[in-house]
């Protein structure tokens, strides 16, 4: 193989033209290659970021249903305590008050019933008193009554 003068320039072409390919078109897609591999980056660390963030935002959301789930059952009890203890309280007046009227009822009923005793005794007796006038031509007053033996007979 022979070297002249044209191989050399073929080679400085060659040479010259990578050098300009290199300036024109190779480092301007090499910027922008990297610059879109930059911005890949960038975006995948920000979506990153932003799935952490929402990770958090998210826990932290839980967390307070949470809570207010809790605080909600709290006063949900508190207020179904509050009520029993009304109720109860209700329950216990409603059978005092009941307590209360049946003693009253129950003494009036033995009062009356006394009253009734001692009104059909004393009318036994003025029965008794009619029916010895009239028999017997003297009127006598009865004396000495029995009143055991008259009680006795009533419950009979």
């Amino acid at each position: 193989m022979d070297f002249n003068a044209t191989f050399i320039v073929a080679f400085f072409s060659f040479i010259i033209f990578m050098v300009i390919m290199n300036q024109i078109l190779y480092k301007p897609i090499g910027e922008i290659v990297e610059k879109r591999k930059k911005l890949i980056e960038d975006n995948y660390n920000t979506a990153h970021e932003n799935q952490e963030k929402s990770k958090a935002i998210l826990e932290d959301r839980l967390d307070k249903l949470k809570n207010a789930r809790n605080l909600v059952r709290e006063k949900t009890s508190e207020a179904v305590e509050k009520i029993k203890g009304k109720r109860q309280q209700l329950e216990k007046n409603a059978k005092d008050e009941a307590n209360s009227r049946i003693e009253e009822n129950i003494n009036a009923l033995n009062n009356d019933e006394k009253e009734a005793s001692d009104k059909l005794k004393q009318d036994v007796i003025n029965l008794a008193q009619t029916i010895s006038d009239k028999f017997i031509e003297t009127p006598n007053r009865i004396e000495n009554v029995d009143i055991k033996q008259i009680e006795n007979m009533m419950q009979d």
